[in-house]
């Protein structure tokens, strides 16, 4: 089961960029490319009931800098980032959700060591178009 963690751990992480990781902000320095292509989450089967894993998909950092001016010259709207701060998360627990083969999958305020696998992230770039999520610091 340890070495199954892992392994789980890289597909939802890859399930999470290929539905939410957009391509980054243009011409911004370090902008993620644009996917190549999507990932799908398929369960072969359902394991017993033991065996699954309980997710925890923690809000995500909106990313907001903490000066005021610095807003306007990075497009930076903070209600929004707030928004999507909140809807990314519900928006992976209900893919998570009707791919099956999990256990309870659930939105977090804040980290919570109630799930087995926790998910948390950065909103690092959004302008609109493109979305860039990354680790936090």
């Amino acid at each position: 089961m340890t070495g199954l963690r892992p392994a789980l751990a890289l597909l939802l992480l890859a399930l999470f960029s290929g539905r939410c990781l957009a391509q980054g902000v243009a011409g911004e320095a370090g902008a993620v490319p644009p996917p190549v292509g999507s990932v799908a989450l398929r369960v072969a089967g359902s394991p017993g009931d033991g065996t699954l894993l309980d997710i925890g998909v923690v809000i995500l950092d909106p990313g907001i800098p903490a000066d005021p001016a610095i807003h306007g010259e990075r497009g930076i709207f903070p209600e929004i980032r707030r928004a999507e701060a909140r809807y990314l998360p519900v928006l992976l627990r209900g893919t998570l959700v009707d791919a099956g083969g999990w256990g309870a999958v659930r939105v977090l305020p804040e980290v919570m060591a109630s799930a087995e696998l926790l998910v948390t992230g950065e909103i690092l770039a959004s302008d609109g178009t493109g979305l860039t999520l990354g680790r936090e610091r």
